[in-house]
């Protein structure tokens, strides 16, 4: 149940990263996003959903000043 739950909240970010451009995401809340991709991507059942939010980052240009 855990899994599902935590599945379908990446899946959610991932959207809004992806198509969401009038928010503008803060450095803070970068930095959030990607320390929680970064553990999922050690958990081989969560890494798919991982490296989606990742691509969406990257597609969207983000960076974080650390």
């Amino acid at each position: 149940m855990q899994h599902s739950i935590t599945m379908y909240r990446f899946q959610a970010l991932t959207i809004l990263v992806k198509n969401v451009d009038y928010h503008q995401i803060s450095n803070e809340q970068l930095e959030v996003l990607l320390s929680y991709a970064e553990v999922d991507i050690h958990d081989s059942m969560r890494q798919a959903v991982a490296f989606n939010l990742l691509k969406a980052v990257i597609a969207r240009k983000l960076s974080s000043d650390s």
